[in-house]
C-alpha cells in the first residue's frame, strides 16, 4: 500500500556525500554498476604523424548512453561520492553467503564500522565541531541490506562518539533484494527508507518493513537499475511530503 499524505522531515540541501551500494557487480567495478552504455555507428578517421588521413569510415563504437548515479548526484546537487559492493564481492559472493539479507547485512555492518571515522571526518564541521552535512543513501538489489548494515553501523559510530549534527537523510532501495526480511532503521538521526521496487521474478515486489513504498506502476517493470531512472525525479531533495506514493516538494 502506497504512503498518503505522510508527512515527513525536512531535507537539508546542504548535505553532500550520497553512498551507492550495487546489486549483483559483475564486473566488481562500482562505479561502472550504474552506468549502461550503447553501441552508436561513428565515422572514424585515422592520421599518420605528418596528420595526413591514411583511413577513414565506420564503425560501432561503445558509448554511455545512461548514468544512473550522476544523475541521482545532479538531482541532489551533491557531488560527493563512495562506492560499494553489495553483492560481496561480485559472482565470488555466492560463496560468502550473499544470497542471505543477514549476510549482506552483517557484512555491510562490518564495513561501516571500518570506515566510519573516514566517512564522517569527511563531512563538513562548523566552528564548533558540529556536522554541518548529511548522507544520502542509494542501493540496488542485494546492497538494500548492505545498506542498512553500513547505515547502523555509521549511526552506532556517531552514538557512540557523541557527534552532533550527524544525519542519514534517507535510503532509497531500488529493487531491494529478500524485502521481506529488511527492516527500514529506525533512528532520531536517520530520515525515511523508500522503497522503489517492480513485479518482477528477481527481487519481487514485496514490502520492506517500514519503508515507504513507491509508486513505480508506469515504469517497465524489470529488475535493472536503470529500469528505476526515471524515479530518481522522485527522491527527496528539499522540504517534502509523500502523497499517494509521490514525493512533492512541501
Amino acid at each position: 500500500m502506497y504512503a498518503l499524505n505522510t508527512p515527513i522531515d525536512a531535507i537539508d540541501k546542504g548535505g553532500k556525500l550520497v553512498i551507492f551500494v550495487t546489486g549483483l557487480d559483475w564486473d566488481q567495478n562500482s562505479r561502472q554498476y550504474w552506468q549502461s552504455y550503447k553501441y552508436v555507428n561513428q565515422y572514424k578517421s585515422y592520421q599518420d604523424g605528418f596528420g595526413n588521413q591514411i583511413w577513414g569510415g565506420y564503425e560501432d563504437r561503445s558509448v554511455l548512453d545512461q548514468d544512473f548515479a550522476q544523475a541521482v548526484k545532479d538531482r541532489l546537487n551533491d557531488q560527493n561520492d563512495r562506492y560499494y559492493d553489495g553483492s560481496l564481492g561480485g559472482l565470488s559472493g555466492f560463496l560468502k553467503g550473499n544470497l542471505s539479507a543477514y549476510v549482506r547485512y552483517s557484512t555491510g555492518y562490518s564495513q561501516g564500522t571500518e570506515d566510519a571515522e573516514s566517512i564522517i571526518k569527511s563531512l563538513a564541521h562548523d566552528k564548533s565541531g558540529n556536522i554541518t552535512e548529511s548522507i544520502k543513501l542509494i542501493t540496488h538489489s542485494m546492497g538494500g541490506a548492505y545498506g542498512k548494515g553500513l547505515a547502523q553501523a555509521l549511526l552506532n559510530y556517531a552514538e557512540k562518539h557523541h557527534l552532533k549534527g550527524f544525519r542519514i537523510a534517507f535510503e532509497a532501495d531500488f529493487a531491494p533484494l529478500n524485502p521481506g526480511a529488511q527492516k527500514a532503521i529506525k533512528n532520531k538521526n536517520m530520515g525515511s527508507t523508500f522503497q522503489f521496487s517492480h513485479n518482477e521474478f528477481v527481487a519481487g515486489n514485496d514490502s520492506e518493513d517500514g519503508a515507504i513504498k513507491m509508486d513505480t506502476g508506469s515504469d517497465e517493470q524489470l529488475h535493472d537499475i536503470q529500469s528505476f531512472y526515471k524515479d530518481i525525479l522522485n527522491l527527496p531533495s528539499g522540504s517534502y511530503k509523500v502523497v499517494n506514493g509521490k514525493i512533492v516538494r512541501d
